[in-house]
């Protein structure tokens, strides 16, 4: 073998132990978007809608009293913004959320345990409308009223608010009516914003939306409930808690589900139109 051809060799060689160290390297570190597999053991990591964000503070307070040296991470946005997060590979040890629609496309696509779901709580569907109230709505058939142009409403399908939004007018016998007002909203906080900044006359959502703690976004004396769309018999719209199948830790995830339920045998569900100084915080 010449010189030339035994430095060939080497050069070719060295290219390959470079190329397996690079893929050894490569090979222990996570693939983007991929869950951590470490995580404190000790940390709890809790994704809530943040209408629900009284009640699973007051929970996370329950939660490390009753479980020392253990301690809970909450992370509140919308529904929606929640199960972005979720898909794109975020492993919170508990997703809680009211109603059906963001739960589901989150257990179809194989993200959540299906099996954990556990059913707290009610949210009742109202209409809501700006402060002063400059449509003149005082009862779900006054939406039909000439001074009522524009109602709000989070897109059904898209939203749990939504989809429960449409169910009760569809009930009431006013969805089919009101098809010429409807404005569609892609989330529950931009009909709330266009109530509040009177670019609607009303808008329909769930209950417990009035009382987010939105800052400058909503001022709390810009929007008020005015009439609740879902019967006093019913319970109205579940909230929903369940586990995301790879959490690593799923036994503080259970530990922090028995507060909660706690919670609700403790506080009862506020009716619509109940100031938010007569509300308990834990039922919302």
């Amino acid at each position: 073998m010449t010189f030339r051809q035994r430095v060939r060799v080497s050069l070719v060689c060295i290219a390959a132990a470079l190329a397996i160290i690079t893929i050894m390297g490569c090979a222990q570190k996570p693939e983007p978007g991929q869950p951590k597999v470490r995580r404190d053991p000790n940390l709890l990591v809790v994704y809530a809608a943040c209408s629900l964000q009284p009640a699973v503070e007051a929970a996370k307070t329950q939660f490390i009293s009753q479980n020392a040296g253990k301690s809970a991470d909450l992370v509140i946005d919308e529904p929606a913004k929640l199960v972005e997060r979720v898909r794109g590979g975020a492993v919170p040890d508990i997703v809680i959320v009211p109603g059906e629609v963001e739960i589901g496309a989150l257990v179809s696509d194989g993200f959540l345990d299906g099996a954990s779901r556990e059913a707290f709580g009610g949210m009742r569907v109202v209409i809501m409308v700006p402060r002063g109230n400059p449509g003149n709505v005082h009862q779900p058939d006054s939406l039909l009223g000439s001074s009522v142009r524009t109602i709000a409403i989070p897109t059904p399908g898209l939203t749990s608010a939504g989809s429960d939004a449409k169910r009760e007018l569809e009930r009431a016998k006013l969805w089919s009516r009101l098809q010429d007002k409807l404005s569609f909203t892609p989330t529950p906080l931009a009909a709330l914003q266009a109530v509040s900044k009177r670019k609607v006359d009303a808008a329909v959502l769930y209950d417990p939306c009035i009382r987010l703690k939105v800052g400058n976004d909503v001022p709390a004396d810009s929007v008020e409930p005015i009439s609740t769309l879902t019967p006093e018999s019913e319970r109205g719209t579940r909230v929903y808690a369940i586990q995301h199948k790879q959490s690593p830790n799923a036994l503080l995830a259970r530990r922090f589900l028995t507060v909660l339920a706690a919670q609700e045998q403790a506080t009862p569900a506020p009716a619509a139109g109940s100031s938010p100084a007569e509300t308990p915080q834990t039922s919302q």
